[in-house]
């Protein structure tokens, strides 16, 4: 082509500094009750921001964060996706000019895959660890997968249960 129909530009972004100390802000997550091995993607609101400012999200088993663990490394920006394996609090350490500030952390629960064996359905006692009240207890619990053959035996003598069941695709499930 011509190089005089060529029409270029450059867009030109000011960058601010950081202030130090930062504002953290509070941790997000795309969700915060997954099954096992699912991609969360973390991320901060309310925060500052500005050029020169590192963000680092770190997990931990409990709320007070005695042992943080860095999941990823320094970030120049406050996203990170991860695979949740297990339940966790996360937060971001947001640091500018060496003064690093603490976001509000978050819990996320995760799910862990159903195990195989028999159950009842009755709603006539106690929901427990082998039995559910409703039909719908007993698919919700099944949701992240099975590890084997699952059997629920329904009560005859329990019930009326009056709900409608739509079975989603569950892995293990056939």
């Amino acid at each position: 082509q011509d190089a005089a129909m060529l029409n270029c530009g450059v867009d030109v972004v000011a960058y601010t500094p950081c202030t130090s100390p930062p504002t953290a802000g509070t941790t997000t997550s795309t969700s915060v009750s997954v099954c096992s091995g699912t991609t969360l993607t973390l991320g901060l609101s309310g925060n500052s921001v500005g050029s020169g400012q590192t963000y680092q999200f770190q997990s931990s088993p409990t709320s007070g964060f005695s042992t943080p663990t860095n999941v990823g490394g320094s970030l120049s920006s406050p996203s990170l996706s991860t695979t949740a394996t297990s339940n966790l609090y996360y937060r971001c350490a947001v640091t500018c000019s060496g003064n690093t500030q603490y976001s509000t952390p978050i819990q996320v629960t995760v799910s862990p895959v159903f195990a195989g064996g028999t159950y009842t359905i009755d709603n006539t006692i106690a929901a427990s660890s082998t039995n559910f009240t409703s039909f719908s207890a007993a698919v919700s619990a099944i949701a992240c997968g099975i590890t084997g053959p699952v059997i629920f035996n329904v009560n005859g003598a329990s019930g009326p249960y009056n709900e409608q069941v739509v079975m989603p695709v569950i892995p293990g499930l056939s």
